[in-house]
């Protein structure tokens, strides 16, 4: 008799911990079924205030409640949870051609950047390395410097060894707001438990479990902060 107790107590606990564990998944998604009722107001809304307005309604409403949940919630990833896979790649020769000035630049200057693009396309090195190698090789034989084409007007003594380090220093920069807006932008779509992160000095990893609709991601990935896929 004491036997059977025991399983009975035994199975009571099981079921009783696994049900603690599941609710919070199941809370959260009926939160995100919530949400994506919301997100369908805000779309529909007349203007981008009545949208914004929709959804500050559900954060206050639910937005802590979601949290919670989908903090506590079971973690399932791409290969249980299906999704998207996402790697996005900041456009550093552009980000270097505007910084240039525009009074400076000339055909050499277009040469590199136009060398720098092609040899960017296809391997993982840092584009500030392969601009610099370019500029050396087309650029310098020429009697051109990093001075003759950048002016930032807040540094003292301008050098090439100061430009170069302004350059990495936007490189960093720009791809942190890039992770910065892309964080939010997820957020504020309901993706739950996404990974984004940076990939080498130039591409960003996201890794969006549950997304469905695939179409729709890309418009709004692409539309942010001038994204482009490659």
């Amino acid at each position: 008799m004491k036997k059977v107790l025991g399983k009975i107590i035994l199975v009571g606990v099981s079921i009783i911990a696994a049900i603690a564990m599941l609710f919070p998944t199941y809370k959260a998604y009926n939160l995100e079924n919530i949400q994506k009722e919301y997100l369908q107001k805000a779309k529909a809304a007349k203007n981008s205030a009545d949208s914004l307005a929709v959804m500050e309604s559900f954060k206050k409403q639910f937005g802590e409640a979601l949290l919670k949940a989908k903090n506590a919630q079971l973690k399932l990833g791409l290969d249980l949870r299906g999704g998207m896979y996402v790697t996005l790649e900041v456009d550093v020769p552009k980000l270097i051609e505007e910084t240039a000035s525009k009074e400076q630049v000339d055909d050499i200057f277009e040469q590199v950047i136009a060398k720098t693009k092609n040899d960017a396309r296809n391997t993982d090195q840092d584009v500030i390395d392969i601009f610099l190698k370019n500029f050396d090789a087309i650029a310098r034989p020429k009697g051109k410097s990093l001075i003759s084409y950048f002016d930032f007007g807040n540094i003292r003594d301008l050098s090439d060894e100061k430009i170069i380090d302004k350059l990495r220093e936007d490189q960093k920069q720009a791809i942190d707001q890039a992770l910065e807006v892309l964080r939010q932008r997820i957020d504020q779509y309901g993706v739950a438990e996404p990974n984004i992160q940076k990939q080498g000095n130039n591409r960003i990893l996201m890794e969006l479990p549950g997304v469905s609709n695939v179409s729709e991601m890309r418009n709004l990935l692409q539309t942010t902060a001038r994204l482009e896929f490659k």
